[in-house]
């Protein structure tokens, strides 16, 4: 009784108390903030809420907007002030939340809200702390505050929520006084307590990280990364997970890319159930750009996938492998002219995404197919709802038309005055954490571009992004269920089409890379392993921390699974303390991982890395070696669907001499 109805009221009539008799505090800690720290005074971050429905969280600024000379923001303990730090020790910094409990987004006593992008990391038990309101303080605020490990904290927000009662909670409040009064446990400087939650879990068995997974849709370099850490092997994968290449040893060459086909099946028909369950008027276009293996992209097309293009090369490669010009969706801001009128002409999924594509449709109106279907492309602020989520970061995306300029609503205007209704809007944002808050936050802008505008929309393009093939991660329907909770409030499912656009949630799984121990020696400093692969094929931009890996001695016996390796297993013989692999190239670089207290690796052995299939084989340099093997698994039956790359195949469109040409190759460039 007293969770469900008197804790609420309490906290309307005492929250309500406050605003009116201590407006005075608020408004000189206000123009304490302005006068010492700038405008806004306010400063808002989007934050789970009860059930995990997103809120405008507000808190009084305490830190600068001081940036250096490339315009990037200074580290959080640069631009942490004196008086800042005083806000936060006293709290005084959270007075603005007792707005947000007045309206019922928080409550006084309760689990803190923490940041939108550790949805995907929380374990299962873990999320009960969703069940109820967030609260101003907590159980685990008055128990370490900062100082608490994320584990040790996550566990006391779950037994807070489980022992709910009248009693607990004003033993909180008497804590919560004593603790501000003697503010010890407060970290004034930010980068003293522990890591981001992301960080953290990345790290852990029960949360294991897909390493290729980091933007489906416009793969990038970040360039803020902290220095490179030596990549890591993954110790603990679940028995589905670990690799089925061991079945079939001896029947491959290596190095070599293995796709097993169960598994890709398996994903898409996961996303064909949750569209039918959640919105059965949709589509779905294969990401040619995560993996544009042809066989593959070919598989898509034979599954009923659309192709999803960015360029003219990947255009007519669709077109090459067979889909009908009514079967693409042509995306990007770097279409070119021809590829383009191809696309209007013949009744095409156009996405406009720059001012020239405007231009070209006003000036080739007469060639515009009645069954072609443009849709313009929306950049908004993603950032302000999902901080540190998306992948334009405080920059923006430099993707679409914005809406917040109204350069949307005139691109849109301009199609309307020439004569052409859009049929719809592309909103795919690209994410660092694949959160479900992002597809929200899409969905909540759609939902305002129908309420501020009046426009039907044919089509809603949410783009792609997700995490595909893990079990401890958001699955299609999770995000199907989340959106269309938000998109029916304006839309009608048999009215508007919804448009999905997988990529790396399809091809990663499937895949994974092999690769052969060829020379094990030791130098003065270390143990280095060669193997006849590289970094390159799985990690072309050196970015990536860990691994899902299996190791197979050359007897065909399993060396090492994916099983949890204890702290008794440096004892155990046939360990070695640490083990370099090496790729085959000439740049130190080109270490795949630090093997730690594991088998000991032996000529012949083999390591097997799994979910390998996006933005890998796309992004492999032609240096040194050229392309590898790629082999169809199917019932436990290999067959070859792209041979091995060789001088041959690199000479292809390169101008020589003709005597150069009457080399004759070794017959091994035609095994």
């Amino acid at each position: 009784m007293y969770a469900k109805i008197f804790k609420r009221l309490i906290d309307i009539l005492l929250s309500g108390m406050i605003l009116v008799c201590f407006w005075w505090l608020f408004a000189l800690v206000a123009l304490f903030v302005r006068l010492k720290l700038g405008s806004p005074v306010i400063f808002h971050q989007t934050r789970p809420g009860r059930n995990e429905e997103p809120f405008g969280l507000c808190k009084f600024r305490t830190m600068t907007d001081e940036r250096d000379e490339k315009g990037e923001l200074l580290p959080d303990s640069v631009r942490l002030t004196p008086f800042g730090t005083f806000l936060r020790k006293t709290s005084l910094d959270e007075l603005p939340e007792i707005w947000n409990i007045f309206k019922g987004d928080m409550s006084f006593i309760g689990p803190r809200p923490l940041l939108m992008g550790y949805l995907p990391y929380y374990r299962e038990e873990e999320r009960v702390r969703h069940s109820v309101r967030p609260g101003l303080t907590g159980l685990a605020q008055v128990s370490g505050r900062n100082f608490l490990g994320w584990d040790e904290r996550l566990a006391t927000d779950v037994e807070y929520v489980n022992s709910i009662s009248f009693l607990k909670d004003i033993e909180i409040i008497f804590k919560t006084v004593a603790v501000v009064l003697k503010p010890s446990n407060v970290a004034a400087d930010t980068e003293t307590v522990e890591p981001y939650l992301w960080e953290v879990r990345k790290k852990r068995p029960e949360c294991t990280e897909q390493p290729e997974e980091k933007s489906e849709a416009e793969p990038v370099v970040e360039t803020d990364l902290v220095a490179e850490a030596e990549p890591v092997v993954e110790t603990d994968l679940v028995p589905e997970e670990k690799s089925t290449a061991n079945k079939i040893q001896g029947e491959f060459d290596t190095p070599c890319y293995i796709l097993h086909l169960s598994k890709l099946d398996a994903e898409i028909d996961k996303l064909k159930a949750a569209l039918k369950e959640y919105w059965p008027n949709s589509c779905y276009g294969y990401s040619v750009k995560t993996n544009g293996l042809p066989w593959f992209v070919n598989y898509a097309r034979t599954q009923g996938f659309m192709g999803e293009v960015v360029s003219s090369d990947e255009y007519y490669l669709v077109r090459n492998i067979g889909f009908e010009p009514k079967k693409i969706i042509f995306n990007g801001p770097v279409k070119d002219y021809d590829a383009f009128l191809e696309a209007i002409g013949t009744g095409a999924i156009v996405n406009i995404d720059s001012n020239r594509e405007i231009e070209w449709l006003e000036s080739n109106l007469a060639k515009l197919h009645p069954e072609t279907r443009i849709g313009i492309r929306c950049n908004f602020n993603v950032e302000k709802e999902c901080p540190g989520e998306s992948s334009g970061d405080e920059f923006g995306s430099r993707f679409g038309f914005s809406y917040e300029n109204g350069d949307w609503k005139r691109a849109w205007d301009r199609l309307v005055n020439m004569g052409i209704t859009p049929a719809g809007v592309h909103m795919h944002v690209g994410s660092h954490t694949r959160s479900i808050g992002i597809y929200e936050a899409i969905a909540r802008q759609a939902v305002k571009l129908k309420r501020e505008y009046n426009i039907e929309f044919g089509f809603i393009d949410i783009g792609g992004g997700y995490f595909g093939g893990m079990e401890n991660r958001p699955q299609y329907k999770d995000y199907l269920a989340a959106v269309s909770k938000i998109l029916v409030m304006e839309f009608d499912k048999e009215k508007t089409m919804l448009i999905m656009e997988p990529g790396t949630s399809l091809v990663s799984a499937p895949f994974e890379y092999v690769t052969r121990v060829v020379d094990v020696k030791d130098t003065y400093a270390s143990r280095i392993v060669t193997v006849d692969g590289s970094r390159n094929d799985v990690d072309p931009l050196h970015t990536k921390k860990s691994y899902f890996m299996d190791i197979v001695s050359n007897d065909g016996t399993e060396a090492s699974s994916g099983a949890e390796v204890t702290s008794e297993a440096c004892c155990q013989e046939g360990n070695h303390p640490k083990q370099l692999v090496y790729g085959y190239t000439c740049m130190e670089s080109d270490r795949l991982m630090i093997l730690e207290e594991k088998p000991e690796l032996k000529t012949g052995d083999e390591i097997h890395l799994d979910k390998v299939g996006g933005y890998t084989m796309c992004l492999t340099p032609l240096f040194i070696k050229y392309f590898p093997k790629v082999y169809l698994e199917k019932e436990g039956k290999l067959s070859v669907i792209r041979d091995k790359w060789t001088p041959k195949e690199y000479l292809m469109k390169s101008e020589l001499p003709k005597e150069v040409r009457k080399f004759e190759p070794p017959k091994v460039w035609h095994d």
